[in-house]
């Protein structure tokens, strides 16, 4: 049996809500996009607030706050986009009810393992981009805007979107993820932050795939830092190993700098 679901994380919860009412083990949860029209599927609708119904029923085992922190383990390791991860959710959840604590320190269980190693992988991605998104800026109909883009190996701009809107509330900002063909979006004129496809409406900046040309300002932080690193200190494998080459090519000070490791990574 396969029970296909809406390609979100509350279709997710849905199916495995679905499975513990029905006592049933399904053999895949997949989801809209993962669903070749020759298969025999079981539709899960999305439900309504699943995520407060997972919430009650999981503090009833270990309290509401560790409640709390399965839920967003169990979002983070969604985030992640990792093959089977479903799956991993509904075992995991149903963990929680037998062993009725939170499984996080549990690794060496083959479920809990692949949830938090999942969730780990998306929570060091989205702690690294906070540090390397870099903006550039375009007028627009006389209002500033700041763009970025990244091409991150997990979904992270749920991660990321609430630290920038904190940040920059009052910037009109875009961060796009070219990868998946979204973007995250904030308003500064009322503090609104949304999420988008790109390409879905004609009308805005933040759904074109348009480049934004470096100005004064960002060969002068190009410079700066060519002058602040010390040559005799540097080391490319460990700048390998920190920052990939990925994503550099959206990082002005390497897309601007004559920098041989920028060059190997367009070759």
């Amino acid at each position: 049996m396969i029970l296909r679901i809406e390609n979100s994380f509350d279709g997710v919860l849905s199916a495995v809500a679905w499975c513990l009412r029905s006592k049933t083990e399904p053999g895949a949860i997949i989801s809209d996009d993962d669903c070749p029209l020759i298969i025999d599927c079981i539709n899960i609708k999305t439900e309504n607030n699943i995520t407060d119904k997972h919430l009650r029923y999981l503090s009833r085992f270990i309290g509401l706050q560790e409640a709390h922190k399965v839920i967003f383990d169990l979002r983070c390791a969604w985030l992640s986009e990792q093959k089977g991860i479903e799956m991993a959710i509904l075992h995991y959840i149903q963990l929680v009810v037998q062993m009725r604590l939170n499984p996080s320190d549990c690794k060496d269980i083959a479920d809990a393992g692949t949830i938090i190693t999942a969730a780990e992988k998306s929570r060091r991605l989205a702690h690294q981009h906070k540090g390397i998104i870099r903006f550039r800026k375009k007028a627009q109909k006389d209002i500033d805007i700041y763009i970025a883009d990244i091409e991150p190996q997990c979904n992270i701009l749920p991660l990321i979107a609430e630290h920038f809107a904190d940040r920059f509330n009052d910037q009109n900002f875009i961060i796009r993820d070219l990868t998946r063909n979204n973007a995250v979006c904030h308003e500064a004129a009322d503090g609104r932050t949304y999420f988008i496809e790109l390409g879905s409406d004609s009308s805005g900046l933040a759904l074109s795939e348009e480049t934004v040309s470096y100005d004064d300002k960002d060969q002068a932080w190009a410079k700066y830092l060519e002058h602040l690193a010390i040559p005799q200190r540097i080391n490319k494998k460990l700048q390998r190993n920190n920052l990939p080459f990925i994503s550099r090519k959206h990082m002005t000070e390497f897309r601007i700098a004559d920098d041989p490791l920028n060059k190997s990574s367009s070759n």
